[in-house]
């Protein structure tokens, strides 16, 4: 929103009087854009392989089973 361009004054609006009509702190506004600008990170702890050996390995261990099927 501070980067909107007012139609009738053609000026960035700015981040003073965004936050006066918003009612919010500027410090909350910048934090709230720097969280939007950074990708999620992968949720979950990290393993000592990555998710492709993983995955050989588990197919490995699935396809030398003596069971078939489910269950």
């Amino acid at each position: 929103m501070s980067q909107a361009t007012s139609p009738s004054a053609k000026r960035i609006y700015g981040i003073q009087r965004v936050c006066r009509a918003w009612r919010m702190a500027r410090a909350t506004v910048q934090r709230h854009k720097s969280l939007a600008s950074c990708e999620p990170a992968k949720r979950g702890p990290k393993g000592f392989m990555s998710d492709d050996a993983l995955l050989g390995e588990i197919r490995a261990v699935l396809g030398s089973s003596v069971f078939v099927g489910e269950g």
